[in-house]
């Protein structure tokens, strides 16, 4: 009989007893094709391998394009380039002061020929027809820059003071074009743009802003009169655009905004981890980006400070995990991707705890710094009305002969822990997943026990390409 359940989300409840899943560097798909064998499948996350480094650290912002790419690293400006066609280089493009936070970039276009970045509390100008000549400080204290029908605008969060450029023009507008909330007592902490509405998004603790370009003088935006966004902003870099759709952290769950009505797009078991988070650690400078990979819309929410990474697939309305593997402690930490842009034919990501930029993509197989990328899912449960249960054999419908010529995956091997509470776990007992080749490999463990409760975990780290379909069983009742 088949394993319920075992292909799904991350949902560990607040009792284990009532769920343990989780989904971690996995993500669920659903299979619509006819004749299906399962409805739902397990692939795995991309792969990380360097793309370019540089001396300094950590990245703090990546920006992407008409073929020009640039990233914030530590306190430099660089421009990232094509060396071969699958590395880069970095060359310095200007100095730009620091803070703990991330850095944002935008152009205007080919009129204007200009780069904005707003990092470390400033607004910067570089003009990209004289990439060499340096970068100009044209305003104060800048927290988030969008650009918007001909204007960068800039958010000034310190004093909740939205500030307009002048049309084509990034070098000068903003002391004279700028507007302070006054729709409500909560000021503005965070900036985006609707790339679908073609409006600014500013979001406060408790509520948020829409402006659209209402042709008006001086200042050409005006807010959208009676309309308050309901709940605010606790992270102000969890606000994206997720294909035409912003989401964003609230003070214990996640919304995306459907037209302007915020819906809670976090589960339960997902809010109340943010609620640990809170209590443990925080969560106000979690980091949130939109992205597209192999057909799906995703949105990762990075929490550095509390150790986890959330993400938010558009299609199935799941959530999986994504994360570092802690050996030493058997845990995973935050993500290390945190920026993302697609420049070259690659999907690059900075890494938030280094220098490196690297390659995302479904062919590699290794984690940051080149470390293995562990795998791991935990099914439901087995569980009928707490009576015995004796599991005599388990098989991991898992594609098989996937393994590499030489080394580390030329024999990949599945590693599995059971448990019989949903709190301790076995040793693991490992099973070839097939050297190359071996398609009818089948993948089995025998006389795994007897339990009330009986639970499944699976975790692999060799560098190929793991695939779960599903799980059978031979199960007696006591």
């Amino acid at each position: 009989m088949r394993w319920p359940g075992l292909c799904s989300d991350s949902y560990v409840s607040q009792s284990p007893l009532a769920s343990v899943c989780r989904t971690v560097n996995f993500y669920p798909e659903i299979i619509g094709g006819r004749g299906a064998k399962v409805d739902v499948a397990l692939y795995p996350t991309p792969g990380l391998a360097s793309y370019v480094a540089a001396s300094e650290k950590p990245n703090r912002g990546i920006f992407h394009q008409n073929g020009l790419c640039f990233a914030v690293i530590g306190q430099t400006l660089y421009q990232v380039t094509e060396l071969t066609p699958t590395t880069g280089t970095l060359t310095n493009r200007g100095t730009v002061a620091t803070n703990n936070e991330p850095a944002y970039m935008t152009t205007n276009g080919d009129g204007g020929d200009e780069l904005a970045i707003s990092c470390g509390g400033q607004l910067y100008i570089l003009d990209l027809t004289n990439l060499g000549g340096g970068l100009t400080n044209p305003t104060g204290t800048a927290d988030f820059v969008v650009f918007l029908n001909g204007r960068f605008c800039v958010l000034d969060a310190s004093a909740s003071i939205l500030k307009i450029s002048n049309a084509l023009d990034g070098s000068g507008g903003y002391s004279t074009l700028q507007s302070q909330r006054d729709s409500a007592t909560d000021p503005w902490k965070a900036l985006a743009v609707s790339k679908s509405g073609k409006e600014l998004w500013l979001m406060g603790e408790a509520s948020g802003d829409v402006w659209f370009d209402a042709g008006a003088y001086p200042i050409p935006f005006e807010p959208r009169q009676g309309l308050l966004i309901e709940p605010g902003i606790e992270a102000p870099h969890s606000l994206a655009d997720l294909h035409g759709s912003m989401m964003w952290l609230t003070h214990d769950h996640v919304v995306r905004a459907i037209g302007y009505r915020p819906q809670h797009v976090s589960s339960e078991a997902l809010d109340h981890a943010i609620t640990q988070y809170e209590k443990n650690s925080r969560i106000d400078d979690a980091v949130g980006q939109a992205y597209q990979h192999g057909g799906h819309y995703f949105y990762s929410l990075n929490f550095p400070s509390a150790g986890a990474t959330w993400v938010y697939d558009e299609s199935t309305n799941w959530w999986h995990e994504r994360g570092k593997y802690a050996g030493t402690s058997d845990t995973y930490l935050a993500w290390g991707p945190q920026y993302h842009a697609h420049a070259f034919a690659h999907h690059l990501t900075g890494d938030f705890r280094s220098g490196t930029i690297y390659r995302m993509a479904d062919d590699l197989y290794l984690d940051t710094d080149g470390d293995a990328l562990r795998r791991l899912r935990i099914a439901p449960a087995l569980f009928n009305e707490h009576r015995r249960m004796y599991l005599d054999r388990l098989e991991l419908y898992v594609e098989t002969g996937l393994g590499v010529v030489t080394g580390q995956g030329s024999d990949p091997q599945v590693m599995l822990r059971t448990s019989k509470n949903s709190k301790t776990w076995s040793s693991e007992r490992w099973a070839s997943a097939g050297k190359i080749g071996e398609f009818d490999r089948r993948v089995v463990w025998h006389q795994l026990g007897s339990g009330r409760d009986l639970v499944a975990s699976f975790a692999m780290s060799d560098p190929v390409p793991w695939r779960i379909v599903d799980a059978y069983m031979d199960v007696r009742m006591g």
